[in-house]
């Protein structure tokens, strides 16, 4: 992944559960950071798989076209932003060596983002910043 990239919006997060089956999304509407809280599932890109497995983390870009086999019972959260419209990012990736503080920070992204505080905005920019990095 480019690092020279700013976060140019962020749109929602939301914590979703997915059953074992076959899913399509026809194309991304945002960049998204996901993360794999307990299931297991493939994603399938043309040319190229995202095993998604409890305690993983991985990227989809913006545009992607994919489906989801959905092997077990799945919950995530999902981070929907945009990073700068002149840096696009085309391919969907999996991280690996993900720590259990990178993890954590997708909880507190979701308890941020949800607060009315007037520092919830700042602060999911923060921890946003911080998994990217």
């Amino acid at each position: 992944m480019e690092v020279n990239l700013w976060i140019s919006a962020i749109h929602t997060v939301f914590e979703g559960e997915l059953n074992p089956g076959l899913l399509h999304n026809s194309g991304r509407h945002s960049d998204c950071f996901v993360y794999y809280d307990c299931g297991e599932a493939d994603y399938l890109f043309d040319g190229y798989t995202i095993h998604a497995r409890e305690k993983s983390v991985f990227f989809i870009a913006k545009g992607s076209v994919y489906d989801i086999d959905v092997r077990k019972k799945s919950k995530y959260i999902c981070i929907d932003f945009d990073f700068s419209p002149a840096s696009k990012v085309s391919k969907s990736m999996l991280f690996s060596n993900i720590s259990p503080s990178v993890c954590n920070e997708f909880f507190k992204f979701f308890h941020s983002w949800t607060q009315k505080s007037p520092w919830a905005i700042p602060q999911a920019y923060g921890i946003l910043y911080r998994i990217y990095e």
